[in-house]
């Protein structure tokens, strides 16, 4: 007969074999629920970026994007009624094809000097000065108000050859040679063209 009031007695060796069964057996879905996070996240689909396909190559812009960057050749003649009247504001100002925007010209200067007895004046300092068109005489004051333009110098054979660029508006100059014996200065018109050649003997 059994004592009811007896206590049952597990032996030591038999628990803890349980207690390792439930611990494994708790710990076995962490496990299997990452190896499922890690594969759905590895097989999730990636989007194309823009401008490429699926396969990676390059997708051409649409038609109406290249025409917009396509730029026609536009005529820039200006409207001869414009050209004939003065303009009322800045934006009604056009200006001829053939105007010229150079503020001065190109001077090309030849000179050549010798004394009475055909002797070359060498070495001799010249200067080019602009004056007013209307003068004409060397005793008019208004040669005071003469503009030094260069100076230049005679080489060993007394010939003096330069190209400068002068004022535009430049129509007249005096050339003086630093000689004696000899007319040593000239008054000269210039033309108004951009290319101008002006030969002189000084004797």
């Amino acid at each position: 007969m059994i004592n009811s009031n007896s206590k049952l007695k597990i032996p030591v060796p038999l628990l803890a074999l349980c207690l390792t069964l439930v611990a494994c057996g708790g710990g076995g879905g962490s496990a299997s629920s990452s190896a499922n996070l890690n594969a759905s996240s590895s097989s999730g689909s990636v989007l194309p970026s823009e401008g490429a396909s699926e396969s990676g190559e390059a997708v051409p812009a649409p038609a109406s994007q290249t025409s917009a960057l396509t730029t026609t050749n536009a005529s820039f003649t200006p409207d001869e009624t414009r050209l004939a009247a003065a303009a009322e504001n800045s934006t009604q100002l056009y200006v001829a094809e053939s105007f010229n925007f150079d503020d001065f010209k190109r001077l090309a200067l030849r000179v050549d000097a010798v004394d009475s007895a055909g002797n070359v004046l060498a070495n001799k300092l010249i200067k080019i000065k602009s004056i007013n068109k209307y003068i004409n005489q060397w005793d008019d004051a208004a040669l005071a108000d003469a503009q030094l333009l260069f100076i230049g110098k005679t080489d060993s054979m007394g010939h003096f050859n330069s190209n400068i660029e002068v004022p535009l508006h430049v129509q007249k100059i005096v050339l003086e040679l630093n000689a004696v014996g000899v007319e040593n200065k000239v008054m000269l018109d210039i033309a108004e063209n951009n290319e101008v050649s002006v030969s002189y003997s000084f004797r």
